[in-house]
């Protein structure tokens, strides 16, 4: 696993071997930054279920300003500071460890407003539509902020809220990507 464009390009990252976290391809990873383009200039990134802290670290390479990294496994923690390390961004870094199943309450004491998201739960659950309700539920978002799923192929996120827009659905074998976007608090 290696960091596909920008400043860090080439440079490989920490793994966990076996199949405890699931990283997100290179290839998909590529095709994913390719869709959003300049959308991570001075953007203020939020990676939710972490894992290697890939997703996040692409984000910087490619000009963000910022991370947060969540997640609940000490393990994938311990290894999303290492990769950290590696890059040297320490000071543009915030992890996490937190049961996004429950609530998104920890990012309350970032005070941040989050331009781009990234969800990558587990595949097989109901964890990205609880993650987008969790989102909500937070005033982490502008209106405007871009989100990103990754999902099994045939198992997209259905229903969003009326806060949330579905912009458009790419796959990839047996990857799905879903973009949205905030469109601000229903009601």
């Amino acid at each position: 696993m290696r960091i596909i464009s920008g400043k860090f390009k080439g440079r490989r990252l920490h793994g966990i071997p076996g199949n405890s976290i699931r990283p997100t391809s290179d290839r998909v990873r590529e095709a994913l930054f390719n869709i959003l383009g300049r959308k991570c200039r001075q953007a203020v990134v939020l990676d939710l279920f972490a894992g290697t802290g890939a997703l996040g670290l692409e984000a910087v390479s490619r000009g963000a300003k910022e991370v947060v990294f969540v997640d609940k496994s000490s393990r994938a923690l311990d290894l999303i500071r290492k990769n950290i390390a590696l890059c040297g961004i320490a000071g543009q870094a915030c992890v996490l460890k937190w049961d996004i199943s429950r609530s998104l309450a920890c990012l309350g004491r970032c005070g941040r407003l989050f331009d781009l998201v990234f969800i990558d739960p587990p595949y097989a659950t109901d964890l990205a539509a609880k993650t987008l309700y969790h989102l909500e539920a937070q005033p982490v978002l502008g209106c405007g902020s871009q989100i990103v799923i990754e999902h099994a192929r045939d198992n997209p996120p259905d229903s969003l809220s009326q806060s949330f827009q579905l912009v458009s659905r790419r796959t990839y074998g047996g990857t799905g990507l879903s973009f949205v976007r905030y469109t601000g608090r229903a009601g």
